[in-house]
């Protein structure tokens, strides 16, 4: 019995080892053939059938098939499908396939013509002897494989009105019409290719609050002579796509439509690239407006020289952040022979921009996609792209080794057409229905402050930064912060825009354990910019990590800053609080001993200086991290002694 079982699990094993060897090489057997029928889908006559090898391409033959009254319009794969194929394309096979002819009524026909009103455009679809007996019309405009607009017209006064519009952008499209007859059968389909161009196209891809924010001023003040601010602009925000209420942009103002803002966040520049190049190869006498800021110096690099599109057809403005862009200069320059440092910068970029394409991932000092470096080279070297920026000083943020090039950085970049933006100024220039409309779009709501309000006490905004540089530091600075201003403050945390809370549970418990504590303490819309509730509510006041936004409002706005000493010259002339942590005890004990401080060097503490208004009654204050309490002292007759202020 066990032979007899031993030799039919043999016979098993062998006949199944055959049959995957078989399949196996079935698979991958390229004398595998399929076949290709044809359909005469109402149609009458015959056609032979094709055989395919796998992989082996073949050229359809004319259709043989006839149809009374009919024309043929390709081939589909289904009965009712789209035309995919016409007479003479080519086609490969992985199995068999039947192809449907597609026919056309000899009296129904679809016409496609383009329609342009002011900043819109739309493709008008028509058919003509809509006295058929017609059940409904189906029409689609893709761009590429996207499906831009598509409409079914099924009331008989709209298919008798013979014509429908879809609306759509710039670009290449391929238009489809399907005319339904008689129990929903397919009279007629037409596909068209269409071409949408103008002569002038304005586009922004724009990053970080303060850039952001100033090109939006700019699109909303009517009068703005600096920038177009009449005609149609595509936009797209990176990263900070919360920020704009995409329901209420203005007139002017579009989103990108090949960059839609989407909840993840993600940059599609390749897209955004892909569609310039679409636009210049259908008109290139076209010329582009295109406002960018210098974290992204390579949109102009993928966008226009990458895509051979000249100079001449392309002009850009290019917005900065004061404090982001006086790092990236010192970042590059902060050496004792910059202008070496620069020419070899120059020279690499020229060479790029001349046509040397490979050359841009070799760029020395910030290559590849490291270009915000090249902010500087970029608007001297290049007489088509103006520079817009924050505030940029010798004595506060472009502070390099050598002075005679930071005085060329900051004084001789205004002479070759650098200008400088304040936001509480173009805030200013704005009429109150150009106020009232940017408030609709950055989601300024009156009530934002109402328990401040309702409290009758003053507003104390806090300033986030990066969650790295938070992480540590936060609880404490938040903390100081409420002990030194007091219970006459209402405490709001405003989240940098690039890091909300919600991305960050940690801060989330510091905020809600401080609440729990019994501070006054809420949190502002992270998307909102800061500069914004400075204007609106301009009697708040603020507090925070370093940023452009503390010369964004009036000088009784800014109160302190986090993380700077009072001797660093750090906005010195409108900041009255500066808190930092003390990293050297040893050194501080060395400095204050003798004026009757010593602190314990087990410990960590921050040191709070005071100036202006808030140097009245106190001078310093030292924060026991341990103990989570701060002492005031004054300094009286050279010595520090310790002072209590009722708050």
């Amino acid at each position: 019995m066990r032979k007899t079982f031993r030799l039919f699990m043999a016979i098993l094993f062998v006949l199944c080892f055959s049959c995957l060897t078989v399949a196996c090489n079935d698979t991958n057997n390229t004398d595998v053939s399929f076949t290709l029928r044809f359909d005469a889908n109402g149609g009458i006559g015959s056609m032979q059938d094709l055989i395919f090898k796998k992989n082996e391409e073949k050229t359809l033959p004319v259709n043989s098939f006839e149809r009374a009254n009919y024309s043929f319009a390709g081939w589909a794969t289904s009965e009712n499908g789209d035309a995919e194929y016409s007479d003479g394309d080519k086609i490969s096979l992985n199995s068999n396939t039947t192809l449907f002819a597609i026919w056309t009524r000899n009296n129904i026909s679809a016409t496609v013509t383009v329609v342009q009103r002011e900043n819109e455009q739309s493709i008008r679809v028509g058919w003509s002897n809509p006295s058929e007996a017609l059940s409904k019309i189906e029409v689609s405009a893709y761009h590429g494989n996207d499906l831009v607009d598509a409409k079914t017209i099924t009331n008989a006064a709209d298919i008798q009105a013979g014509h429908s519009d879809l609306n759509v952008y710039w670009g290449k499209y391929d238009v489809k019409v399907k005319i339904y007859g008689e129990n929903d059968n397919v009279n007629a389909q037409y596909n068209h290719k269409v071409n949408i161009s103008t002569d002038s196209y304005r586009i922004a891809y724009m990053y970080g609050t303060f850039p952001v924010s100033i090109f939006t001023l700019q699109m909303m003040d009517k009068d703005n002579a600096d920038i177009d601010s009449v005609n149609e602009t595509f936009v797209h925000l990176s990263g900070r796509y919360k920020a704009y209420d995409w329901e209420k942009l203005p007139p002017n103002m579009k989103p990108l439509p090949v960059a839609l803002p989407g909840t993840d966040g993600t940059v599609p520049h390749n897209d955004t690239a892909k569609w310039i190049k679409e636009l210049y190869e259908m008109n290139n006498e076209a010329h582009f407006t295109f406002y960018f800021n210098d974290v992204y110096i390579e949109m102009i690099c993928s966008f226009f020289i990458d895509n051979d599109i000249p100079v001449d057809n392309w002009d850009a403005i290019m917005y900065s952040d004061g404090v982001a862009t006086a790092g990236y200069i010192k970042e590059a320059f902060d050496c004792q022979n910059p202008q070496v440092k620069y020419a070899e910068m120059a020279t690499a970029w020229n060479a790029y921009v001349d046509g040397n394409k490979d050359n841009r991932n070799e760029l020395p000092y910030g290559g590849g996609w490291n270009l915000p470096n090249y902010a500087y080279v970029v608007c001297n070297e290049m007489s088509n792209v103006k520079w817009y920026t924050g505030r940029l000083r010798t004595t506060e943020n472009v502070i390099l080794q050598n002075t005679e090039f930071a005085n060329a950085v900051v004084n001789g970049s205004k002479e070759k057409g650098r200008k400088e933006f304040y936001l509480n100024n173009l805030l200013a220039a704005l009429s109150l229905e150009e106020k009232a409309t940017f408030k609709s779009l950055y989601h300024i709501d009156e009530s934002t402050f109402a328990a401040a309000t309702e409290a009758n006490k003053k507003v104390m905004m806090i300033l986030g930064t990066d969650w790295d540089t938070e992480k540590g530091s936060i609880e404490d600075y938040l903390r100081i912060t409420m002990e030194v201003y007091g219970d006459e403050y209402v405490y709001y945390y405003k989240g940098h825009p690039g890091f909300p809370t919600s991305s960050y549970t940690e801060r989330a418990e510091i905020l809600n354990n401080l609440t729990k504590e019994g501070y006054n303490l809420y949190e502002l819309d992270n998307s909102v910019a800061a500069e914004f509730f400075l204007f609106f509510f301009d009697d708040i006041e603020m507090i925070g990590y370093p940023s452009t936004t503390f010369e964004s409002g009036l000088d009784t706005n800014a109160d302190g800053v986090f993380g700077q000493n009072i001797d660093s010259g750090y906005y010195s002339d409108l900041l009255e609080t500066y808190i930092s942590k003390i990293t050297d005890i040893d050194g501080f004990n060395t400095e204050y001993s003798d004026k009757n401080i010593t602190l314990d060097t087990q410990k960590e503490y921050y040191l709070i200086e005071f100036q202006k208004e808030m140097a009245i009654d106190k001078s310093i204050a030292i924060y026991d991290v341990t103990e989570k309490s701060i002492v005031l002292y004054k300094l009286i007759d050279g010595n520090y002694q310790i002072v209590t202020i009722n708050q």
